[in-house]
């Protein structure tokens, strides 16, 4: 053995996590978790004031409580695979779309959007929200040499 706890007993203990929750990071305008949960056949009970838990929807538990959905975060978390994530990411696992254990950064990307924005509007009457005007780009009477040159060199 190359080293003993002794040898880092000069390492200062990390600071306890904070837990101080920022309302503006969670998730809005998507399908209610708690609808969605149900509607594919699972139950939630209350675990603390923001937290619910219960058996995942798609695959079950042994213990009864491996999916905890946060709904003032607006995320869910299957502690079976580590995984979770918003509304719409449930809906794709749900709907075997994404299996619980693939879902990642990145899996509700390609064709797979699609249908889950699909299934979010047909199973659960959900529309996308309008995005304010000031996230549109303004378009201007003329454009830039370098763009120009871009369009050009591309057609």
């Amino acid at each position: 053995m190359r080293y003993s706890l002794a040898d880092f007993d000069w390492l200062m203990p990390l600071p306890a996590p904070s837990v101080q929750h920022d309302p503006s990071m969670s998730v809005h305008d998507q399908p209610h978790l708690m609808t969605v949960v149900e509607r594919y056949g699972g139950a939630l009970t209350q675990k603390s004031a923001q937290e619910w838990h219960g058996a995942h929807p798609t695959h079950g538990s042994s213990t009864g409580v491996n999916l905890d959905v946060n709904l003032t975060k607006g995320l869910w978390h299957c502690w079976r695979h580590g995984t979770g994530g918003d509304a719409l990411s449930l809906i794709a696992v749900c709907a075997g779309l994404v299996a619980c254990d693939d879902l990642q950064p990145g899996a509700l990307g390609g064709a797979v959007f699609p249908q889950v924005m699909e299934i979010a509007r047909t199973r659960f009457g959900w529309a996308p929200p309008a995005l304010p005007a000031s996230y549109l780009p303004r378009l201007t009477p003329t454009l830039s040499r370098g763009l120009a040159s871009t369009l050009r060199s591309s057609l």
